[in-house]
């Protein structure tokens, strides 16, 4: 698509110097979220507004993404010239390559740079976050985030700010991070201007929520039945009875059943379970817990009982799952 519809922006205004930092396997959305947002942006204004470098720690000049695709990049030159904005991308290999980094992110920060943190790399940053800071992650994160990180006021939303900092889900929200952070600060109709053509229908603000619960997927229109998987969802580690859920939703046990087979193919204790496995799958592939303090945190009194399952819901043993995630590059599993 060539077409450019020219917006006016403020003349004379100095460029915006942003770095992308990437490592091996970034997540390419988000890189071409940020390259493509910025390249329509100049596009529409006929001038290099957005002046964006890519970096990476890696040796070589090409960084590969999980999908493959492959992405140009230079040393990390903002270790001494601070950009104006510097965006950390996602994926496992920023999950190794951020400690090392932390120096130079820091220099940045105080030299006046705004950091902006996407998916893996905002969890990572929302896990040396202080007690008083304001966190955003992706929602695949947020439960194992409050296991390692117990009162850190995680926000629900596509992205959050705490002074210097925006961390993000990243991911396709991080189309609306950029417009919103970068480009509408220069122009308002600019940042409308790209996303139109980028067929957007709206720019979505930092409190949009990501996704709604497993309730509100499964049982649209039906809210008692939405009630009851969310207090399932919010009761993983103290499961509560069916016979209570069924009484405080003015249901008897019996309707309970009948319509979780329905909606689930399941029954709503097996369902319940599976809510319940699943958070213990991503205790294990994302944390150092022990398996024994997985079972205790998603509801299982020992540590055979939670073995014994787990390996009927996903074919492998949670301690084979957990030798398997150590030994994954940048795994997070073999942090502590």
């Amino acid at each position: 698509m060539t077409r450019t519809m020219h917006v006016s922006g403020p003349d004379g205004q100095a460029a915006v110097h942003v770095a992308l930092h990437l490592e091996p396997g970034f997540v390419a959305i988000e890189a071409g979220a940020v390259q493509d947002v910025l390249r329509i942006a100049n596009r529409h204004l006929g001038r290099s507004q957005f002046l964006l470098q890519t970096t990476t720690s890696a040796e070589g000049e090409l960084v590969e993404s999980l999908s493959g695709s492959l992405v140009r990049a230079g040393p990390v030159h903002w270790k001494k010239r601070v950009p104006d904005h510097l965006i950390i991308g996602g994926g496992p290999g920023i999950v190794a390559a951020l400690p090392a980094l932390l120096p130079a992110i820091a220099r940045a920060r105080s030299g006046g740079a705004h950091c902006l943190f996407l998916s893996d790399a905002a969890a990572q940053w929302a896990s040396r976050a202080g007690p008083d800071d304001v966190v955003t992650a992706h929602w695949e994160d947020r439960s194992v985030l409050a296991e390692t990180r117990p009162g850190l006021p995680l926000r629900g939303g596509l992205y959050s700010g705490n002074g210097s900092t925006t961390t993000s889900a990243g991911m396709a929200s991080t189309v609306d991070v950029i417009l919103n952070r970068l480009v509408a600060p220069v122009s308002p109709s600019l940042a409308a201007a790209v996303s139109r053509s980028l067929v957007m229908e709206d720019i979505r603000d930092g409190a949009t929520l990501q996704r709604p619960l497993e309730a509100d997927a499964l049982a649209p229109g039906r809210a008692k039945l939405r009630d009851i998987i969310r207090r399932m969802e919010e009761n993983i580690e103290t499961p509560l009875q069916l016979k209570d859920l069924a009484e405080d939703a003015g249901m008897s046990v019996r309707q309970i059943e009948r319509n979780f087979k329905a909606m689930t193919g399941r029954t709503p204790a097996d369902y319940y379970r599976w809510l319940r496995l699943r958070k213990g799958k991503a205790l294990l592939e994302q944390t150092s817990m022990s398996v024994l303090e997985v079972a205790v945190s998603c509801g299982f009194s020992s540590n055979c009982g939670f073995s014994r399952v787990f390996q009927r819901e996903f074919d492998v043993l949670p301690s084979v799952l957990r030798r398997q995630a150590q030994s994954k590059p940048g795994s997070r599993a073999r942090r502590r």
